[in-house]
């Protein structure tokens, strides 16, 4: 029987997965590109003036939409399946009812397409922050944490009433 592959930790994150010379990828691509802007700064410069001009900008909201289209294509969602599920919804978030706005500066209400990270099956639309929010939720049902959470509330809480309850008799 052979042996399984012992998995080298990174120096840099200890928790993370080793890439290249001690480092995790992340920082292995960061120490790479700081050292290669260091080295080419004229480039850097030339890249940063084509970003300013209005074709850059153009290019940078494209190239947006096409990562936002990449991943939600890949988690199950399509253009019908976002049409119908803003018509289900009446334009709102599925848990908090906020109206919705599909493109704009307002972030907190923008569209989410929220999907089931193990299987990619497309569930809802969501706002920003119940997207969010869900995120950590589930993180912390899956690592058994909920309970913990309860149990601090109900612990500081009680502790809480107590004290408003004194100030208010006070006044």
């Amino acid at each position: 029987m052979a042996r399984p592959k012992k998995i080298p930790f990174a120096t840099c994150h200890p928790d993370r997965e080793y890439h290249a010379k001690g480092l995790c990828r992340k920082c292995y691509t960061q120490k790479a590109m700081r050292k290669w802007r260091s080295n080419n700064p004229d480039a850097v410069l030339a890249e940063l003036e084509k970003r300013k001009t209005p074709e850059g900008r153009e290019r940078r909201r494209f190239l947006a939409k096409q990562t936002v289209s990449k991943y939600a294509r890949d988690a199950g969602w399509s253009k019908a399946l976002t049409d119908q599920k803003l018509e289900e919804q009446k334009g709102c978030c599925a848990i908090c009812s906020r109206v919705l706005v599909t493109e704009g500066p307002n972030k907190a209400v923008r569209m989410h397409r929220d999907h089931h990270h193990s299987s990619a099956t497309p569930r809802d639309l969501l706002c920003l922050s119940c997207n969010i929010r869900l995120g950590y939720y589930e993180k912390a049902r899956r690592e058994g944490m909920l309970a913990l959470y309860e149990n601090y509330l109900k612990k500081h809480e009680t502790f809480l009433d107590v004290s408003l309850e004194k100030d208010h008799n006070k006044g």
